[in-house]
């Protein structure tokens, strides 16, 4: 649930940045129609010099990009889940890695399950979660973990790679030997 909460949260500041980026722009263009005196050529001028429209757009922007990187999950209510999170997750990677798990065919409790979702959508929403713990997220997937999870992994990776792709760019070799997984699910 906080791992679906971390991801609504995200998109909320996404669309306030379009919202924010729309408004901005369409009183410019406002402002641009109703303006043609000397004086505002000069405020044009100036404008341009200090980057105008696109400054003002830039720094909002980035203020939403602070929010989202470190007051959502870090420094929010949310980062409080974060450790536990993640000790859940590491104890099952623990249980799969050992050769015992494929023999009795172990599946993972809906705590694991819940705890390895939840970290994959935390890694959605923050650059410095994904690099912390995307070397986890790799050992899952390669681990003798079950085919569901693994398939929630993987969706995981695709989102990861679209968010974070110079993040994710260093691990492409990792996901190309996803197609040589034991699993035909997987492979495909």
């Amino acid at each position: 649930m906080v791992g679906h909460i971390a991801i609504k949260m995200l998109l909320y500041v996404e669309t306030m940045d379009a919202e924010i980026k729309r408004a901005l722009n369409e009183s410019y263009k406002k402002k641009s129609k109703k303006d043609n005196s000397d004086e505002d050529a000069q405020n044009d001028d100036l404008e341009q010099i200090t980057g105008g429209k696109e400054a003002e757009v830039e720094q909002y922007t980035k203020i939403l990009e602070e929010i989202t990187e470190n007051q959502l999950i870090q420094e929010g209510l949310l980062g409080r889940f974060l450790p536990l999170i993640s000790k859940v997750a590491k104890r099952a990677l623990t249980t799969f890695q050992q050769p015992e798990a494929v023999l009795e065919q172990q599946s993972l409790s809906i705590l694991n399950r819940s705890a390895i979702l939840a970290l994959c959508k935390f890694m959605c929403v923050s650059s410095v979660i994904c690099k912390t713990h995307l070397d986890l997220i790799f050992d899952l997937v390669s681990s003798h973990v079950e085919f569901g999870v693994k398939a929630n992994i993987i969706i995981t990776l695709a989102d990861l790679f679209n968010r974070f792709p110079n993040i994710m760019n260093e691990r492409v070799k990792d996901m190309f030997l996803l197609l040589r997984d034991r699993e035909v699910n997987v492979r495909r």
